[in-house]
């Protein structure tokens, strides 16, 4: 089912809801990004509280207020996804009460049972529901799991990068196969390079899963890709790219019913585990092309120096470069060059189409830069040509979120030059080397 089909019907379904949160959290009134004194574009979940704002997926918990970090109980959830699903108030009235800790007068009583109507949920055990309590990441992993399930969207696998966090271990044998679902279509990512399974979930983080989930473009089954083989000619020619072939991992539990059931399996060793190949970055300049444009090597490492040294500043992980996410990027920077809209390729299709996994992309230009000569020979300190860049995207709200995300993982930076006029592109993925080594297909 493509984004479009799939989200048209997902919006139809909140906009008939209503104001979800303004009528969970008790809203004062509906309120614009700019009322927020608690979002601040800084903020890693910026995009997702602005993009759930402006589609009325979510309101503030007042007109000054959003919440982000305000956990999301069970009850909530479940009404959220009732109201999705357009469940009447009324749904089960006169039946008999199948949970100890619930009354027919509570707001989220008949989603509840419209929830175990639809195998959505079971409870806690006990004859227990336990509404108040916070729902962790992995419920949430296995509540949208049965809910798209069961309202006939096609859920079918593809590889999954669930195993490569390392504490996937940890996750409970009912959430194993909606947490790889999650992982794998990108709904559910990392914290601080973790899967973080039993994690409370809170509003801004729900948030991204519906800003994740708005960007899948199709459910459709991706063959598993073999593993290259040690010294197999990728068609880069650079031996040193040749990575070093990890264990073959162990196969993950089986998964079960009770959102609570389940014991922690047994540790295994993990192929991702320790996986810190090195990748050597091209330096100098490309021969000229066709077009009498060049790549200046040099130029792009000094931008990727300089983002991960504001990464450090920030808090944040320094990005890994990859060899094949900067041919992408190598690939986009051409384009960019063409005059095309920025983030759409020159044949329309969306800019992440250039790749696989892409989480982000960064693009600068810089024409009649006096940097440059008409030979593209710089004239100035190569440190002050980066940081024009850089200091570019800095002062952009959108190119200074993709450069601060702390999901992400890897990147590849390109530069390139024709008729003095400089092309830079920055790709960003939340996946690791190990993912782009040995299970890309």
């Amino acid at each position: 089912m493509k984004r479009g089909k799939f989200f048209k019907k997902l919006l139809s379904m909140v906009l008939t809801a209503g104001m979800l949160f303004a009528t969970l959290a008790g809203t004062a009134g509906a309120a614009g990004m700019g009322d927020f004194t608690d979002v601040s574009p800084k903020d890693w979940y910026y995009e997702a509280v602005e993009y759930a704002v402006e589609n009325k997926l979510f309101s503030g918990t007042s007109s000054t207020e959003f919440s982000p970090e305000t956990p999301m109980d069970r009850g909530m959830f479940v009404t959220v996804l009732g109201r999705l699903a357009g469940v009447s108030t009324g749904y089960g009235a006169g039946r008999e009460n199948p949970f100890t800790d619930i009354r027919s007068g509570d707001y989220f009583y008949p989603y509840t049972l419209w929830a175990v109507d639809n195998g959505i949920t079971g409870g806690t055990g006990n004859g227990k529901f336990s509404p108040r309590d916070s729902v962790n990441r992995e419920q949430i992993a296995a509540f949208l799991h049965r809910y798209f399930q069961k309202f006939g969207f096609e859920l079918k696998e593809q590889e999954s990068p669930f195993g490569y966090f390392p504490d996937s271990g940890k996750a409970s044998s009912f959430a194993v196969g909606p947490l790889k679902w999650a992982t794998a279509y990108g709904i559910i990512g990392g914290s601080d390079g973790k899967l973080v399974p039993g994690g409370i979930a809170t509003r801004c983080q729900v948030a991204q899963m519906l800003l994740n989930f708005s960007k899948i473009d199709a459910y459709k089954a991706d063959g598993e890709a073999p593993a290259p083989k040690p010294g197999e000619d990728d068609g880069d020619k650079d031996p040193d790219n040749t990575p070093t072939p990890p264990p073959t991992p162990s196969p993950n539990p089986g998964d079960g019913d009770d959102d609570n059931a389940g014991t922690e399996p047994s540790p295994t060793p993990k192929p991702w585990e320790n996986y810190n190949p090195t990748y050597t970055l091209p330096t100098g300049k490309s021969p000229v092309d066709e077009n009498g444009g060049y790549y200046d090597y040099d130029l792009a490492n000094e931008i990727l120096r300089q983002v991960n040294e504001l990464r450090v500043k920030e808090g944040l992980g320094e990005l890994k470069h990859h060899p094949t996410i900067q041919k992408w990027a190598a690939v986009r920077a051409k384009e960019h060059s063409y005059g095309t809209i920025a983030h759409v390729r020159p044949d329309g299709s969306k800019w992440d189409t250039v790749g696989a996994k892409l989480h982000a992309e960064n693009l600068v230009r810089s024409q009649n830069d006096p940097e440059y000569d008409i030979t593209g020979e710089i004239s100035n300190d190569l440190q002050a040509s980066a940081n024009k860049r850089v200091t570019a995207w800095l002062n952009s709200v959108s190119h200074r979120n993709a450069m601060f995300k702390d999901v992400d993982q890897v990147t590849g930076v390109a530069a390139y030059v024709i008729d003095g006029n400089v092309y830079v592109a920055q790709l960003f993925s939340q996946q690791n080397c190990y993912f782009y080594d040995y299970l890309m297909g």
